[in-house]
Order: C-alpha cells, then structure tokens, then sequence
C-alpha cells in the first residue's frame, strides 16, 4: 500500500518544477522579446522610398522626393513648395518640428535650388558618360574578338566581319589622316596670321617714317636754299663759291657715318609726336635734332 506522506511530497515537488520551468520559459521569452529589433514602420505615408539612399538635405521630409522649388520655414526647415503649402493648410505648425506658424511665412530657398540643380546636371552628365561608354565599349568589344579571331589564325571568321573592320579601320585612318592634317593647316594659317599683323604694323611704321622724312626734307631744303641766297661774301673773304666738303669738319662727317643707326634713332624720338599722327607739329623736333646731333658729333 503506498505511503500517502510520500506521494504528498512527489507532488509538491512535481508541481514547484512546473513553476519554475514555467518561470524561466517566461523569462527566456522576455529575453528574446528585448535583445530581437524591433521592425520599424514607415514614417512618412509608408512610403518605402523613405529608406533610400538618398542625401537628407535634399529630400523632402513630407514627400520623401528630391525636393521640387525648395521653401524654407521661418524655423529653418526645407520642403517641395507645393508639400509645405498643401501641409499648412491642414495645420499651422512646421512638419519637421512642429514649430507654430503662419501660412504665408515661407520663403524661396535660393541655395538649395541651386545646388538641387547642380546635382541633378551632373547625374545627367553622370549617366550620359556612362551610357557613351557602354556603347564605345560594346563596339570595342566586338572589334577585339575579331581581331583575336584573325590574330589565332581561326577560319571561322566570317568574310563580312572582315570586310566590315577593314572599312572601319580605313575610315579610321582616313579621320586621323584628315584631324592631323586641319591641324597642322590651323596652326600654319594661325602663323601666317600673326606675321601679317606685325608686318602690317611695321610697314605703316615705315609709311609714317617715311612720311615724316620726306617733310622734313622738304623743309630742310627750303632752309638751306634760303640760306644759300643769304650768303653773299666779298671776294676777298672766299675761295671761290663754297662746296660741302669745304665748309663742313671731315672729323664730324666721320662720326656722322660711324653712328648712323644711333642718330636715326634719335631722329625718330625728337619726331615721335609726328610719328603718332599729330599734323601740329610738323615741325617740332627737328630743330632739337639738329643741335642736339651737333653737341654728340662734336
């Protein structure tokens, strides 16, 4: 007969084994409950576009888009100017703070529209290159097998794709040929330009020059004939009629010649104003020359 004590104590000890397995399940549940993530909703309309990739200073909180005509509240925050306008006529507060305010106390925010547009012309320039070098890449590839094929001495080459690249290649040839050739002419033509400008330059120089010589000859004559009917000596005074060679010092016409290039230039310094165009002063500066010859021939 069983012990009615014994089978007491089996169940008080079943049934405190139950608690505590029950306990530590609990437990072991709540453990996991608080170390698994928690699954997070979209906030924005569930819109799964909230969670791209996508730069926040320039997406719309509301719409969660690259914002379109960006409007700044008064509290500092940007929207889609159609986002914020549609958001305050609902509600006078800020959709990113909640900071109160007025409908009309918004504002265009230049910068950001600035560099909104910078980005989105340098994605454009972005995926045209990309697209440029599929393209050129896909071509090339082509090119290359054929030529692998050639190269490894395999017939299975069709007679069409050979022709084809040689065409290529000849037009090929016939562009490079051409470019370096407009080339060269551009460079030679750009030359032969600039030569002409200065040659241009220095022949009116010259006219100028020459120009402003032929008067002053002109009046240099005129001088020495009206001094030739001045110069009426007595017969006892003079050897005769007087010659060039008599009346001038051989010792200054030596130097005369010795320095010719360095009076010339000196000619056309005493006569630059003359030079430049100025008809008022025909005769301003050769008489400065003239002395001022004299004092370095002496």
């Amino acid at each position: 007969m069983a012990d009615p004590e014994g089978s007491a104590s089996l169940i008080s000890t079943s049934r405190q084994s139950q608690s505590q397995s029950t306990t530590s399940a609990t437990a072991n549940s709540t453990t996991r409950a608080k170390g698994a993530k928690r699954k997070i909703t979209p906030v924005f309309r569930n819109d799964p576009a909230c969670y791209e990739d996508k730069d926040s200073g320039v997406v719309c909180p509301i719409c969660c888009n690259v914002i379109e005509s960006a409007y700044m509240t008064e509290c500092g925050h940007s929207f889609c100017h159609r986002c914020i306008q549609a958001s305050l006529e609902s509600q006078n507060t800020c959709p990113k703070c909640s900071h109160t305010m007025k409908p009309h106390r918004i504002f265009p925010n230049f910068t950001l529209n600035e560099i909104i547009a910078q980005n989105k012309q340098r994605s454009a320039q972005q995926s045209k290159l990309l697209t440029e070098s599929r393209t050129t890449g896909d071509a090339a590839g082509d090119i290359s097998n054929i030529i692998s094929k050639l190269l490894s001495d395999r017939m299975d080459v069709p007679v069409s794709q050979v022709t084809g690249l040689i065409e290529l290649l000849t037009q090929k040839k016939q562009c490079l040929m051409l470019e370096s050739e407009i080339g060269q002419t551009s460079l030679v033509l750009e030359f032969l330009r600039q030569v002409q400008d200065t040659k241009k330059k220095e022949a009116e120089k010259l006219q100028r020059e020459l120009t402003v010589l032929a008067k002053d000859i002109e009046s240099m004559e005129k001088k020495s004939y009206t001094l030739a009917t001045q110069y009426k000596p007595s017969a006892s005074l003079t050897n005769g009629t007087p010659t060039l060679e008599r009346i001038t010092d051989p010792q200054i016409r030596r130097r005369l010649n010795a320095h010719s290039s360095d009076l010339q230039e000196f000619y056309f310094n005493c006569r630059g104003q003359q030079l430049l165009g100025d008809t008022d002063c025909d005769g301003v500066g050769l008489d400065g020359f003239t002395s001022g010859m004299f004092s370095f021939l002496k």
